[in-house]
């Protein structure tokens, strides 16, 4: 009934879980996240025709066996289908992203299914 309605949905889900910190565990200024946000919606909304964001608090045992926590931005995308060449592109992103921040890995998450780049 839905797709007779609204037409076709888009039952693709991509998500990325952008950190507050830096170099792990060192809170980032905002203004550097908020460049990185407004990086992943620019580059999601390029690849799937838009993007939409939302707060949350994460937390994460690192590589060092202590607990990190920090305020997080998961962005995310809906397309009707994700193809092997945006995947590509999502990982050079998120690659870049986790250097500059100096993160251990950053969440990708895909149709529910969360990888670490």
């Amino acid at each position: 009934m839905f797709q007779q309605l609204l037409g076709k949905g888009l039952s693709q889900k991509v998500s990325l879980y952008i950190p507050g910190t830096v170099n792990v565990n060192e809170a980032a200024s905002q203004e550097l996240i908020d460049g990185w946000v407004t990086a992943a919606h620019t580059f999601l909304a390029g690849l799937f025709g838009g993007a939409t964001s939302l707060r949350a608090l994460g937390s994460y045992i690192a590589n060092d066996g202590t607990l990190v926590t920090e305020n997080i931005t998961v962005i995310y995308a809906y397309a009707s289908k994700v193809s092997n060449s945006q995947i590509l592109s999502i990982l050079d992103f998120v690659h870049g992203l986790k250097t500059e921040s100096g993160q251990e890995s950053i969440g990708v998450e895909v149709n529910g299914t969360l990888y670490f780049g």
